[in-house]
Protein backbone atom coordinates (compact mmCIF):
# COMPACT_ATOMS: atom_id res chain seq x y z
CA UNK A 1 0.00 0.00 0.00
CA UNK A 2 1.21 3.51 -0.83
CA UNK A 3 2.67 5.76 1.87
CA UNK A 4 0.72 9.03 1.95
CA UNK A 5 2.09 12.47 2.86
CA UNK A 6 -0.20 15.53 2.99
CA UNK A 7 1.26 19.02 2.51
CA UNK A 8 -0.87 22.14 2.64
CA UNK A 9 -0.64 25.90 3.12
CA UNK A 10 -0.54 29.28 1.41
CA UNK A 11 3.22 29.82 1.66
CA UNK A 12 3.99 28.49 -1.81
CA UNK A 13 7.75 28.37 -1.42
CA UNK A 14 7.59 26.40 1.83
CA UNK A 15 4.99 24.01 0.44
CA UNK A 16 7.04 23.31 -2.71
CA UNK A 17 10.24 22.86 -0.75
CA UNK A 18 8.60 20.43 1.67
CA UNK A 19 7.22 18.38 -1.23
CA UNK A 20 10.59 18.07 -2.96
CA UNK A 21 12.35 17.33 0.33
CA UNK A 22 9.90 14.50 1.00
CA UNK A 23 10.48 13.16 -2.49
CA UNK A 24 14.26 13.35 -2.03
CA UNK A 25 14.08 11.47 1.27
CA UNK A 26 12.43 8.51 -0.45
CA UNK A 27 14.49 5.55 -1.68
CA UNK A 28 12.57 5.61 -4.95
CA UNK A 29 14.50 6.42 -8.11
CA UNK A 30 11.54 7.65 -10.16
CA UNK A 31 9.51 10.78 -9.36
CA UNK A 32 6.28 11.55 -11.20
CA UNK A 33 4.54 14.92 -10.95
CA UNK A 34 0.91 15.56 -11.87
CA UNK A 35 -1.25 18.68 -11.69
CA UNK A 36 -4.76 18.03 -10.42
CA UNK A 37 -7.48 17.90 -11.52
CA UNK A 38 -6.33 18.19 -15.17
CA UNK A 39 -3.88 15.28 -14.95
CA UNK A 40 -5.82 13.08 -12.53
CA UNK A 41 -6.49 10.40 -15.14
CA UNK A 42 -2.78 10.30 -16.02
CA UNK A 43 -1.90 9.75 -12.36
CA UNK A 44 -4.52 7.02 -11.91
CA UNK A 45 -3.29 5.23 -14.99
CA UNK A 46 0.38 5.43 -14.03
CA UNK A 47 -0.15 4.54 -10.36
CA UNK A 48 -2.20 1.45 -11.27
CA UNK A 49 0.56 0.14 -13.53
CA UNK A 50 3.02 -2.36 -12.07
CA UNK A 51 6.33 -0.55 -11.40
CA UNK A 52 9.27 -1.48 -13.62
CA UNK A 53 11.63 -3.91 -11.88
CA UNK A 54 9.26 -3.74 -8.91
CA UNK A 55 10.93 -0.50 -7.78
CA UNK A 56 8.90 1.95 -5.73
CA UNK A 57 7.98 5.36 -7.12
CA UNK A 58 7.16 8.85 -5.83
CA UNK A 59 4.02 10.63 -7.01
CA UNK A 60 3.72 14.38 -6.30
CA UNK A 61 0.17 15.58 -6.86
CA UNK A 62 -0.05 19.39 -7.09
CA UNK A 63 -3.21 21.41 -6.45
CA UNK A 64 -5.38 18.62 -5.05
CA UNK A 65 -8.81 19.40 -3.59
CA UNK A 66 -8.98 15.99 -1.95
CA UNK A 67 -6.98 12.76 -1.71
CA UNK A 68 -7.42 10.65 -4.87
CA UNK A 69 -7.29 6.86 -5.07
CA UNK A 70 -3.90 5.73 -3.77
CA UNK A 71 -1.56 3.35 -5.48
CA UNK A 72 -1.78 -0.26 -4.26
CA UNK A 73 1.99 -0.66 -4.63
CA UNK A 74 4.81 0.38 -2.27
CA UNK A 75 4.91 3.95 -3.60
CA UNK A 76 5.15 7.36 -1.93
CA UNK A 77 2.24 9.65 -2.71
CA UNK A 78 2.67 13.33 -1.79
CA UNK A 79 -0.58 15.28 -2.05
CA UNK A 80 -0.15 19.07 -2.14
CA UNK A 81 -3.12 21.34 -1.49
CA UNK A 82 -3.82 24.91 -0.40
CA UNK A 83 -6.39 23.67 2.10
CA UNK A 84 -5.62 21.27 4.91
CA UNK A 85 -6.67 17.70 4.04
CA UNK A 86 -7.05 14.55 6.12
CA UNK A 87 -7.01 10.87 5.24
CA UNK A 88 -6.98 7.63 7.20
CA UNK A 89 -3.83 6.45 5.41
CA UNK A 90 -1.86 9.64 6.07
CA UNK A 91 1.67 8.91 7.33
CA UNK A 92 2.95 12.49 7.56
CA UNK A 93 1.31 15.90 7.26
CA UNK A 94 2.66 19.43 7.02
CA UNK A 95 0.84 22.75 6.99
CA UNK A 96 2.40 26.11 6.11
CA UNK A 97 -0.06 28.96 6.79
CA UNK A 98 0.70 32.47 5.57
CA UNK A 99 3.34 34.14 7.73
CA UNK A 100 2.23 37.26 9.61
CA UNK A 101 4.06 40.57 9.55
CA UNK A 102 2.01 42.83 11.81
CA UNK A 103 3.68 45.04 14.40
CA UNK A 104 5.88 42.99 16.75
CA UNK A 105 4.55 39.67 15.44
CA UNK A 106 6.67 39.62 12.33
CA UNK A 107 7.04 35.91 11.66
CA UNK A 108 9.14 36.60 8.58
CA UNK A 109 12.02 37.78 10.77
CA UNK A 110 11.90 34.59 12.83
CA UNK A 111 11.87 32.53 9.65
CA UNK A 112 14.87 34.43 8.24
CA UNK A 113 16.88 33.89 11.41
CA UNK A 114 16.00 30.18 11.49
CA UNK A 115 16.99 29.75 7.84
CA UNK A 116 20.29 31.43 8.64
CA UNK A 117 20.90 28.89 11.41
CA UNK A 118 20.48 26.13 8.84
CA UNK A 119 23.44 27.67 7.00
CA UNK A 120 25.36 28.18 10.26
CA UNK A 121 25.10 31.99 10.03
CA UNK A 122 23.51 34.52 12.38
CA UNK A 123 21.15 36.84 10.46
CA UNK A 124 19.70 38.66 13.49
CA UNK A 125 21.37 41.98 12.60
CA UNK A 126 20.25 41.95 8.98
CA UNK A 127 16.84 40.23 9.13
CA UNK A 128 14.92 43.51 8.86
CA UNK A 129 16.96 44.59 5.84
CA UNK A 130 16.34 41.28 4.07
CA UNK A 131 12.61 41.52 4.78
CA UNK A 132 12.30 45.10 3.54
CA UNK A 133 14.40 44.43 0.43
CA UNK A 134 12.47 41.31 -0.59
CA UNK A 135 9.12 42.10 1.05
CA UNK A 136 7.16 38.89 1.55
CA UNK A 137 8.76 36.76 -1.14
CA UNK A 138 10.27 33.84 0.77
CA UNK A 139 11.71 32.49 -2.45
CA UNK A 140 13.68 35.71 -3.03
CA UNK A 141 14.71 35.98 0.64
CA UNK A 142 15.98 32.40 0.59
CA UNK A 143 17.95 33.15 -2.57
CA UNK A 144 19.59 36.11 -0.82
CA UNK A 145 20.40 33.97 2.23
CA UNK A 146 22.17 31.44 0.03
CA UNK A 147 24.27 34.23 -1.52
CA UNK A 148 25.14 35.58 1.93
CA UNK A 149 26.16 32.10 3.13
CA UNK A 150 28.77 32.00 0.35
CA UNK A 151 30.26 35.35 1.41
CA UNK A 152 29.99 34.59 5.14
CA UNK A 153 30.34 30.80 5.62
CA UNK A 154 29.75 31.04 9.38
CA UNK A 155 29.26 33.50 12.22
CA UNK A 156 27.44 36.82 12.55
CA UNK A 157 26.40 38.57 9.33
CA UNK A 158 26.74 42.37 9.43
CA UNK A 159 24.80 44.99 7.42
CA UNK A 160 27.98 45.63 5.43
CA UNK A 161 28.08 41.96 4.38
CA UNK A 162 24.44 42.12 3.24
CA UNK A 163 24.85 45.30 1.20
CA UNK A 164 27.49 43.53 -0.89
CA UNK A 165 24.83 40.98 -1.87
CA UNK A 166 21.70 43.12 -2.11
CA UNK A 167 23.28 45.57 -4.53
CA UNK A 168 23.32 42.76 -7.13
CA UNK A 169 19.70 41.79 -6.59
CA UNK A 170 18.12 45.20 -6.07
CA UNK A 171 18.30 47.96 -8.67
CA UNK A 172 20.00 51.12 -7.43
CA UNK A 173 17.47 53.86 -6.62
CA UNK A 174 17.51 57.29 -4.95
CA UNK A 175 16.67 55.47 -1.71
CA UNK A 176 20.38 54.73 -1.26
CA UNK A 177 21.14 58.44 -1.63
CA UNK A 178 18.45 59.31 0.92
CA UNK A 179 19.64 56.67 3.40
CA UNK A 180 23.18 58.07 3.23
CA UNK A 181 21.83 61.59 3.82
CA UNK A 182 19.91 60.36 6.89
CA UNK A 183 23.11 58.72 8.17
CA UNK A 184 24.85 62.10 7.89
CA UNK A 185 27.31 60.81 5.27
CA UNK A 186 27.38 63.17 2.25
CA UNK A 187 30.40 61.44 0.64
CA UNK A 188 28.49 58.14 0.60
CA UNK A 189 25.41 59.94 -0.77
CA UNK A 190 27.47 61.40 -3.63
CA UNK A 191 28.96 57.98 -4.38
CA UNK A 192 25.46 56.55 -4.85
CA UNK A 193 24.40 59.66 -6.80
CA UNK A 194 27.36 59.33 -9.19
CA UNK A 195 26.62 55.62 -9.67
CA UNK A 196 22.97 56.43 -10.36
CA UNK A 197 23.96 59.04 -12.94
CA UNK A 198 26.35 56.76 -14.87
CA UNK A 199 23.94 55.85 -17.68
CA UNK A 200 21.28 58.57 -17.52
CA UNK A 201 20.67 61.97 -15.99
CA UNK A 202 18.61 61.02 -12.94
CA UNK A 203 18.65 64.47 -11.30
CA UNK A 204 14.88 64.83 -11.60
CA UNK A 205 14.28 61.39 -10.08
CA UNK A 206 16.51 62.13 -7.08
CA UNK A 207 14.90 65.55 -6.55
CA UNK A 208 11.41 64.00 -6.66
CA UNK A 209 12.45 61.26 -4.23
CA UNK A 210 13.86 63.78 -1.73
CA UNK A 211 10.80 66.00 -2.12
CA UNK A 212 8.50 63.09 -1.29
CA UNK A 213 10.58 62.27 1.78
CA UNK A 214 10.55 65.87 3.02
CA UNK A 215 6.76 66.11 2.54
CA UNK A 216 6.34 62.81 4.38
CA UNK A 217 8.46 64.06 7.30
CA UNK A 218 6.41 67.28 7.51
CA UNK A 219 3.16 65.29 7.46
CA UNK A 220 4.37 62.91 10.17
CA UNK A 221 5.44 65.82 12.38
CA UNK A 222 1.96 67.32 12.04
CA UNK A 223 0.25 64.00 12.77
CA UNK A 224 2.43 63.41 15.83
CA UNK A 225 1.65 66.86 17.20
CA UNK A 226 -2.06 66.01 16.91
CA UNK A 227 -1.55 63.09 19.29
CA UNK A 228 -1.82 60.15 16.86
CA UNK A 229 -0.01 56.90 17.67
CA UNK A 230 2.61 55.32 15.44
CA UNK A 231 0.04 52.74 14.26
CA UNK A 232 -2.42 55.50 13.32
CA UNK A 233 0.26 57.54 11.56
CA UNK A 234 1.32 54.51 9.53
CA UNK A 235 -2.27 54.04 8.37
CA UNK A 236 -2.59 57.73 7.48
CA UNK A 237 0.52 57.79 5.31
CA UNK A 238 -0.18 54.37 3.77
CA UNK A 239 2.83 52.51 5.19
CA UNK A 240 2.87 49.08 6.83
CA UNK A 241 3.16 49.57 10.65
CA UNK A 242 6.27 47.39 10.81
CA UNK A 243 7.98 49.27 7.98
CA UNK A 244 6.97 52.59 9.56
CA UNK A 245 8.43 51.64 12.95
CA UNK A 246 11.67 50.20 11.58
CA UNK A 247 12.40 52.29 8.49
CA UNK A 248 10.48 55.58 8.66
CA UNK A 249 10.15 56.58 12.32
CA UNK A 250 13.94 56.58 13.01
CA UNK A 251 14.26 59.36 10.39
CA UNK A 252 11.65 61.58 12.06
CA UNK A 253 13.21 64.50 13.95
CA UNK A 254 16.51 64.52 12.08
CA UNK A 255 15.64 68.01 10.82
CA UNK A 256 13.68 70.90 12.29
CA UNK A 257 10.38 72.01 10.77
CA UNK A 258 12.05 75.18 9.47
CA UNK A 259 14.79 73.15 7.87
CA UNK A 260 12.28 70.83 6.20
CA UNK A 261 10.33 73.78 4.79
CA UNK A 262 13.55 75.38 3.55
CA UNK A 263 14.56 72.10 1.89
CA UNK A 264 11.17 71.73 0.22
CA UNK A 265 11.46 75.24 -1.21
CA UNK A 266 15.00 74.58 -2.48
CA UNK A 267 14.04 71.26 -4.07
CA UNK A 268 10.98 72.77 -5.77
CA UNK A 269 13.16 75.48 -7.30
CA UNK A 270 15.73 72.88 -8.37
CA UNK A 271 12.96 70.82 -9.95
CA UNK A 272 11.72 73.82 -11.97
CA UNK A 273 15.26 74.59 -13.17
CA UNK A 274 15.85 70.98 -14.12
CA UNK A 275 12.65 70.85 -16.17
CA UNK A 276 13.75 73.83 -18.26
CA UNK A 277 17.21 72.33 -18.78
CA UNK A 278 19.14 74.60 -16.42
CA UNK A 279 22.28 72.73 -15.27
CA UNK A 280 22.40 74.65 -11.97
CA UNK A 281 19.65 72.29 -10.75
CA UNK A 282 22.28 69.60 -10.18
CA UNK A 283 24.43 71.99 -8.14
CA UNK A 284 21.43 72.97 -6.00
CA UNK A 285 20.67 69.30 -5.40
CA UNK A 286 24.24 68.56 -4.34
CA UNK A 287 24.30 71.56 -1.99
CA UNK A 288 21.05 70.41 -0.40
CA UNK A 289 22.40 66.89 0.06
CA UNK A 290 25.37 68.36 1.97
CA UNK A 291 23.15 70.60 4.12
CA UNK A 292 20.67 67.85 5.01
CA UNK A 293 23.49 65.38 5.73
CA UNK A 294 25.26 67.78 8.07
CA UNK A 295 22.09 68.59 9.97
CA UNK A 296 21.21 64.89 10.29
CA UNK A 297 24.73 64.17 11.60
CA UNK A 298 24.50 66.98 14.16
CA UNK A 299 21.14 65.63 15.32
CA UNK A 300 22.60 62.13 15.76
CA UNK A 301 25.50 63.54 17.76
CA UNK A 302 23.06 65.45 19.95
CA UNK A 303 21.07 62.29 20.67
CA UNK A 304 24.14 60.21 21.58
Amino acid sequence: MAKLTLISGEEEFLVERAAFQEAASSLAKTVYQFKLPSQLSNYLQESSTIPKDNLSRVFILWGADDVPLLSSFDDDVIVVSKKKLSHASCRKSYDFPKLKSFDDKNEYLGWIIKEGENFNIDLARVAVGLFVNSRKSLRKIFSEIRKISVLVPSGVVTPEDVKAVLCFSAELTPKEVLDAVCEGRPVKAFAFLDKLQENNDETGWVIAFLQRHIIQMLLIERLRSSGLSGQEIAEKIGVHPFVYRKMVEPKVGLWSQDSLLKSLDTLCNADLLHKVGNSSAGLMLEAEIVRLSEEALNDKRGRS
